[in-house]
């Protein structure tokens, strides 16, 4: 009787020890699940950040690349400008200088009207009005 109690009460203690380390590793369990489950979430949230870093990293590689190229663009568009500004300018030399011609082959005709034949200075007059025609008429009016 004596013996049966006392191995009744370490079969209680036994009992009551097993269910205590099983709920002890029931709580382990879910404590090991929450840390797997932050884990993973973790993971996921470095993964994106990562993608999000990489998509970044490319954007910011093809904007430096058009920033280039607008560079260059803008660059080629200066020196096109500055050469469309020497061309207005010798352009503009040109037409003086053909307009200096013009006069200078006028006066010298107002002048041979004077001395030299009329068939002469007809045909003289015809050859200037001819190259009248080739002078820009937009600037002056003659």
């Amino acid at each position: 009787p004596r013996e049966c109690e006392a191995a009744e009460a370490r079969h209680a203690e036994a009992t009551a020890a097993r269910e205590a380390a099983e709920a002890r590793r029931a709580e382990a369990t879910a404590a090991r699940e929450a840390a797997e489950a932050r884990r993973a979430a973790a993971t996921a949230a470095r993964e994106a950040a990562e993608q999000r870093r990489a998509e970044a990293t490319a954007a910011r590689e093809a904007a430096e690349q058009r920033r280039a190229e607008a560079v260059a663009a803008r660059e080629e568009a200066d020196r096109a400008s500055a050469a469309a500004a020497a061309a207005r300018e010798a352009a503009d030399a040109s037409e003086q200088v053909a307009r200096e011609a013009y006069k200078v082959a006028e006066d010298f005709l107002e002048e041979a009207k004077a001395t030299v034949l009329e068939g002469a200075i007809w045909w003289m007059n015809r050859e200037l009005e001819e190259a009248k025609k080739f002078l820009p008429q937009g600037k002056y009016k003659w």
